[in-house]
């Protein structure tokens, strides 16, 4: 008798494990169901985003603080494009893009944090990117994103 429940415990489980694993499959992506479902309703779904990143060479940008101390942090950045068609076209304006940027960040360093060495990143990146839109203008290039910032002893 115990060993016909323990065959039926064992039925119980296998079952369970073998419906979580199929449902698991199914809605994870494997059995395709929502794209299979879209094409028989006659929806087309978009196919999935080629998100890049173009790097850019570092800039060095002077930071004044209010206490009359000066600082330059190097500031490795990337570009986040909309599509890899677009790596190209971005990276034959480089040379433009740079000379944007090294002529908006001397020619109004940022001000420093008084009492700290940070400096204002968000500020930094709203005057960066909006070099990138006057460079490439809109929907070419989505995002500037910091990946390495450092100060440079003077």
């Amino acid at each position: 008798m115990a060993a016909g429940k323990l065959i039926g415990i064992g039925v119980a489980v296998l079952a369970l494990v073998g419906i979580g694993g199929g449902a698991a499959f199914y809605f994870v992506g494997g059995g395709n169901g929502a794209a299979e479902a879209a094409q028989q309703e006659g929806r087309v779904e978009a196919p999935p985003r080629q998100i890049s990143y173009v790097p850019v060479e570092p800039i060095n940008v002077p930071v004044f603080r209010s206490d009359n101390r000066r600082y330059v942090y190097s500031v490795a950045i990337s570009l986040q494009i909309s599509d890899e068609k677009h790596r190209e076209a971005v990276n034959n304006m480089m040379p433009r893009l740079r000379d944007a940027f090294l002529r908006n960040v001397n020619s109004h360093p940022l001000a420093g944090q008084a009492g700290t060495d940070a400096i204002d990143l968000d500020q930094l990146k709203s005057r960066l990117s909006d070099q990138v839109e006057r460079v490439f203008g809109p929907k070419i290039v989505e995002d500037v994103l910091f990946h390495r910032v450092i100060r440079l002893m003077i």
